[in-house]
């Protein structure tokens, strides 16, 4: 890793279209008694060196009027004082920039880009000068994947922040500093710059500040950046079919043991109940006359290695190997067998020459319910799969415990397909996406990620982008990005969930803030695929702390019911002679007096006007309901459910009471209802 100095951050900028100040290179004031600066002209002053980040901090930033005795005494006196562990690089003399400024406003902008590995090029940009960072405390920067929007997308981001507004004028009181045009202007310069950095292993461009001249053009006043050449290790995994690992006809189990309880053992017992074949090996060379779609190991990382090897040798065997086995690429991995498992990978590939697909290492296994198919090493009387081969849902999921948790502790779960993708080494999330793009009846993907891997997550957005079905997204690890730019402003400005939450900012992509959001949300989405974001929802209870409760959950989803629409309800309320009671409103609360026959009304009501999705939040204490007869619970429920039917609409019943009332839950969820414990977790699908 290298530093760049000021002089070549500017150097770069130009080739770029990016007006820059004028300067002058020296590396001692010797160097400065030929120079292009007039006597008397305003200059600045910079002492260089690689590694510093912030010069003004050791008074190397100095403001005279150019003299050549003086001017070349000033670079040598801070030549002299540069502390030590830092080497002296050069000065710069350059022009001093006179730009626009406002009395009351910041008017200095923070511009960079970061390349992360898994998300690609990162455009910052917010309010800069020397306190940018106490700025992004309570102003934060945008964070923007450039590759993963347009031009015209950046464009618009980029105008709606803070330091935007107050250029343009459009804050009150304020006066406009440029125009859009110019910063339209910017943002194509900055998608040509990013091919030059690419060319020159640029890692990091910060500059600090980004000023506007008389003119309203933007100008950089300083700049340092990151150099730092990357070599690949990875290679791009075959793309193979649903089919081959879903709906494999033959699958192979290699690490079979005579301990009983053991993974493999387990992974055996499941799966030899499903309709695929499933045989046992001993040897690699039995793939060759015998080969599977799908090979499970469950052995040593040494014997996996070398088992990779031969296959790669033998030039066949298996179309996926899940790797069950951990203690490949990662820190228990003192040997590198996953690094050498990965270079042989990607010198086949480069070859031309066949190589399987690798899942995991570090797998729990997958689901398959067309097939009856549980290759996980959990034994059945833990964890019981209920195969619904006709759902629209699959899961992926980097953890295996969050998987199977999820199963065991939300039993309204049942998807088609899912799969513990472990430590990602070959097949990745995007590539899963892709897999799972072929099955037309699948309506929503969930998935839980730890971490992203190279260019996986600008990858897995763009998938997402193109395709037509909605994504749950939980990111784990919300951690600070920038280990090799952490003594810059970027390091401390940029977090990798505020890139990961731009990056996924998509239609059909929800990215949750917590497992319970998570789940709420597919939930909703396997029952009711056609939900959108911006549904209009109605809401009625009968107690008014959970009317008041869905105005903060819900915030603004509230459909605003017109007159008409009121009078339509309000005349049920009155044909049960509740109106000295309740008043007709979104959302309505019925009160406790409230029975059935009321409840169904209202909802025929609502679902008469464009409301798509409807909650009812009932308190089953009152007397008015019917709790514990369970015919009569079910023939509420059947006619709630005919409602939704006959509407096309969509119904989530919250039932936030305690065991007394499981009959009266469990009920109405055995009839295709969705339920919910509380306002609070109904309303995370908001």
């Amino acid at each position: 890793m290298s530093f760049m100095l000021e002089n070549e951050v500017y150097d770069i900028l130009k080739a770029a279209g990016f007006s820059t100040p004028l300067f002058q290179i020296a590396k001692s004031g010797q160097d400065i008694k030929t120079t292009t600066f007039s006597q008397g002209q305003e200059v600045v002053l910079k002492g260089l060196a690689p590694d510093l980040w912030h010069k003004s901090d050791l008074g190397l930033v100095q403001f005279q009027n150019f003299d050549t005795t003086q001017t070349a005494q000033t670079i040598d006196q801070m030549r002299s004082k540069l502390p030590s562990p830092y080497q002296w690089a050069h000065a710069l003399v350059l022009e001093k920039i006179s730009f626009q400024k406002s009395s009351s406003l910041p008017t200095e902008i923070f511009f960079a880009l970061k390349h992360d590995d898994s998300c690609g090029w990162i455009l910052l940009w917010g309010i800069g000068g020397v306190q940018s960072e106490l700025w992004a405390h309570q102003i934060p920067p945008l964070n923007i994947p450039l590759q993963a929007f347009s031009e015209k997308d950046t464009f618009k981001k980029m105008k709606d922040h803070l330091i935007s507004q107050i250029i343009l004028g459009t804050v009150r009181g304020g006066k406009a500093l440029t125009q859009e045009q110019e910063i339209y202007s910017l943002v194509q310069k900055i998608y040509r710059l990013l091919p030059l950095l690419d060319e020159k292993s640029i890692q990091l461009l910060e500059i600090n500040p980004l000023v506007l001249n008389s003119q309203g053009e933007f100008i950089p006043l300083d700049g340092v950046g990151v150099v730092e050449t990357k070599s690949a290790l990875t290679s791009k995994a075959p793309c193979r079919s649903l089919q081959k690992l879903f709906r494999p006809q033959k699958i192979g189990i290699i690490g079979v043991s005579k301990r009983q309880n053991s993974p493999t053992n387990i992974i055996l017992e499941n799966a030899k109940r499903s309709q695929t074949e499933v045989l046992v090996i001993n040897d690699y060379t039995e793939l060759e006359t015998n080969p599977v779609d799908l090979l499970i190991v469950g052995i040593n990382p040494k014997n996996t290695f070398e088992l990779c090897n031969n296959l790669l040798q033998l030039g066949k065997g298996a179309d996926y190997l899940y790797l069950v086995t951990g203690g490949i690429l990662d820190g228990s991995d003192h040997e590198g067998f996953g690094k050498q498992i990965l270079h042989a990978l990607k010198v086949h590939r480069e070859a031309g020459k066949w190589t399987p697909t690798i899942i995991g290492p570090n797998g729990l296994g997958l689901i398959s319910s067309p097939l009856g198919l549980n290759t996980m090493f959990i034994p059945q009387d833990k964890l019981e799969i209920k195969y619904q081969p006709k759902s629209p849902l699959a899961l992926i999921s980097q953890s295996g415990a969050y998987l199977i948790t999820r199963f065991s502790s939300n039993l309204e779960l049942h998807p088609k397909y899912a799969i513990s993708i472990g430590s990602k080494m070959d097949l990745k999330i995007s590539d899963l996406v892709d897999v799972f793009e072929q099955d037309p009846e699948l309506t929503t993907l969930g998935l839980y990620v730890e971490g992203f891997d190279v260019d996986e997550a600008l990858r897995t957005a763009q998938k997402m982008k193109q395709s037509k079905k909605n994504f749950v997204l939980y990111k784990g690890g919300r951690s600070s990005l920038g280990a090799q730019a952490a003594q810059s402003h970027t390091g401390a400005m940029m977090t990798e969930f505020g890139v990961i939450q731009s990056l996924f900012s998509l239609p059909n992509v929800s990215l949750c803030q917590s497992f319970t959001e998570w789940s709420v949300k597919l939930k909703w989405l396997a029952k009711y695929p056609q939900y959108t974001k911006n549904s209009s929802w109605g809401f009625i209870t009968n107690a008014g702390y959970e009317s008041v409760g869905s105005g903060d959950f819900a915030k603004h989803a509230h459909y605003q019911m017109t007159s008409d629409e009121l009078k339509s309800v309000q005349t049920q309320i009155e044909k049960h002679n509740l109106q000295s009671l309740v008043t007709a409103a979104n959302p309505l609360d019925l009160t406790p007096m409230a029975s059935e026959e009321v409840w169904l009304d209202c909802i025929d009501a609502f679902f008469q006007t464009p409301i798509q999705t409807l909650l009812l939040g009932i308190v089953p204490l009152t007397q008015r309901l019917n709790t514990h007869d369970q015919e009569k619970i079910r023939d509420f429920g059947q006619k709630v459910f005919a409602l939704g039917q006959k509407y096309n609409k969509q119904i989530g019943i919250i039932i936030d009471s305690g065991s007394n009332f499981d009959l009266y839950r469990e009920t109405l969820k055995s009839l295709g209802l969705l339920t919910f414990s509380s306002i609070e977790e109904a309303s995370l699908i908001f």
